[in-house]
């Protein structure tokens, strides 16, 4: 199979850059992981203040990654599709070995299908939980592009993150896996600690990919923290702008291909994005 990184890079003249939040969680994630009561209304009224938010940001696509769950995409969607905002549906995992992925599908993606994708992870309790799946972390990678997603490596410089999780020749492989599309980082490349910043810039040979994704840069890298409220889409590193010619899959496959034209971390636009 030919690696994900061999695609064609040609993106249509009508591409352009949309505000991502590719990290949103529904409105429980705040009551079973950061231990907060639940307000009444909450399911009810969630979906539309975030996507309110949204568009009072100039955010205008979504992920939504809840933890082993896909039960809170629907009302998401819902509310998004009223104000012309973009969701791309999916959940978060957490490897055998306690890596946490983003993974991603086609806006069009029904739940049941969703559904069907996450049942395919092996994971022994259905429902929002951070229980690890049956996968490794490579065999996520594999098995998302198998379902046509794209998978991130979430948070990727924290305790259950690629660069935590795992250490020595194991966490050079996996950094190395052809399906890894790109990896969630906290600000800029260049405020990484030293020893994560060479391998994000491909210049530690240990970790060195065979196809860089571009020239001092290993993989793409995102901005893409937790959202667990509406508020949550106004912090530092929650959103970053991605160039595509049409939101879907393949558009933000090749932006992932090409960072440096197509992707410009944190929530401020810049002149020169509007080349």
């Amino acid at each position: 199979m030919s690696s994900i990184l061999s695609a064609n890079t040609d993106l249509s003249a009508g591409a352009e850059f949309h505000r991502c939040a590719l990290q949103v969680n529904p409105a429980r994630y705040r009551t079973i992981y950061r231990g907060e009561r639940p307000n009444a209304g909450d399911d009810a009224d969630y979906g539309m203040a975030l996507v309110d938010k949204a568009v009072e940001l100039g955010i205008s696509v979504l992920a939504v990654t809840d933890h082993n769950d896909v039960s809170g995409v629907r009302r998401i969607q819902s509310a998004a599709r009223e104000r012309g905002v973009s969701v791309f549906p999916g959940f978060e995992l957490s490897s055998t070995e306690g890596i946490h992925v983003l993974c991603l599908y086609g806006p069009h993606t029904p739940v049941d299908q969703l559904d069907r994708f996450l049942g395919q992870f092996d994971l022994t309790a259905p429902g929002p939980s951070s229980a690890r799946c049956g996968k490794s972390f490579s065999e996520i990678l594999a098995l998302v592009r198998r379902q046509e997603g794209l998978s991130i490596a979430a948070h990727a410089t924290n305790r259950k993150g690629l660069f935590k999780a795992l250490s020595g020749d194991a966490r050079a492989g996996a950094w190395r896996d052809e399906n890894l599309c790109a990896v969630q980082i906290p600000g800029t490349v260049e405020d990484l600690p030293q020893d994560i910043r060479d391998v994000v810039k491909n210049r530690n040979p240990d970790y060195a990919r065979e196809l860089e994704a571009e020239r001092d840069l290993a993989i793409a890298v995102v901005n893409a923290r937790d959202v667990a409220s509406p508020d949550d889409l106004a912090h530092a590193g929650a959103t970053c702008w991605v160039k595509m010619s049409e939101v879907s899959i393949e558009g933000l496959r090749q932006a992932f291909l090409d960072p440096g034209s197509r992707i410009r971390l944190g929530g401020r636009r810049r002149k020169s994005m509007r080349s």
